[in-house]
């Protein structure tokens, strides 16, 4: 097993209870429980190889399904695409990816945003908004 290319690679991903308590689940069944094995293990106990799970595993999974297009940075992409479309902003989706920066992120992830307009800005509410609208102090001014 090789370290994260960056310091960034290295993060937490939130993950609901019920899948959380199913991979722990999964770990006790094992032949390998100790509490520095992986979740998914070689037969031998040790790391998967990302060559041999694509041509054993993902590969012929895409080809059943007849998505021969489908490689591991397919899911990074689904990934992103259900972050942006819940409404996450690109700094949340940058810590979940793993990039170094957020304009990384969109850069590599822009097409996934909507292009539909906002509308117009009603700035007579925004101005009278008590959470933090902007106000200016006429002294100031």
């Amino acid at each position: 097993m090789h370290p994260p290319k960056t310091r960034h690679a290295r993060r937490d991903v939130p993950l609901p209870h019920d899948v959380v308590s199913g991979l722990r689940a999964h770990h006790k069944a094992t032949e390998w429980p100790g509490p520095e094995d992986v979740v998914f293990s070689s037969h031998a106990g040790t790391h998967l190889n990302v060559q041999n799970v694509r041509t054993r595993c993902l590969k012929p999974a895409a080809e059943e399904i007849g998505a021969l297009w489908i490689g591991f940075h397919t899911f990074r992409h689904t990934c992103a695409s259900l972050l942006f479309a819940r409404g996450a902003n690109a700094v949340q989706a940058q810590k979940w990816l793993g990039h170094h920066s957020p304009s990384f992120t969109l850069d590599t992830y822009v097409h996934l945003l909507t292009e539909d307009s906002p509308g117009a800005l009603d700035l007579t509410f925004e101005a009278a908004a008590p959470t933090g609208g902007w106000a200016c102090d006429a002294a100031e001014a």
